[in-house]
């Protein structure tokens, strides 16, 4: 199975050790721990992130969105496997294995309608860098293999 077809037909997680994320007026706030990086998603990517955290599919997650905005599950299925490239390319989810349970609901996806020109925009994912060194300055970051509180020797 190629890649492309793997992205479409796999289950994703969010690595709850690494990375931590809220909905916010409508919008998904994600902090990946390890690079300090935050990110917004915008435009359907709030409503692709429920969907796929909550367990779906990429092909099953363009397949509710094409359904509940009246387009195309082709069109939207493209737009979703680059959403989730993108995301596994900032690891900020990852294939979901056999015992990995879904992450909490973070709303009603089902209520969610964001629209476009068609009824439908395309998910952006803007990554944030500025505040790097004040995320990564968290004392448990300066930790031994061991963890909090053993801090790593000079």
């Amino acid at each position: 199975m190629s890649e492309s077809g793997e992205l479409q037909q796999g289950r994703f997680t969010v690595d709850s050790r690494r990375v931590v994320h809220e909905e916010v007026d409508g919008e998904v706030i994600i902090v990946q721990l390890e690079s300090g990086s935050y990110y917004s998603l915008g435009g359907s990517g709030p409503e692709v992130w429920e969907l796929l955290v909550g367990g779906l599919t990429p092909r099953e997650a363009a397949e509710a969105i094409a359904e509940r905005h009246g387009d195309d599950a082709e069109r939207i299925g493209g737009t979703v496997e680059r959403l989730v490239e993108e995301l596994r390319r900032e690891r900020l989810i990852l294939p979901r294995r056999p015992g990995d349970g879904a992450a909490p609901p973070l709303g009603d996806p089902a209520g969610r309608a964001v629209t476009g020109l068609n009824g439908f925009a395309e998910p952006v994912l803007e990554r944030y860098t500025d505040m790097e060194d004040y995320l990564l300055i968290d004392p448990i970051h300066e930790v031994e293999a061991g963890g909090w509180p053993d801090v790593k020797r000079a």
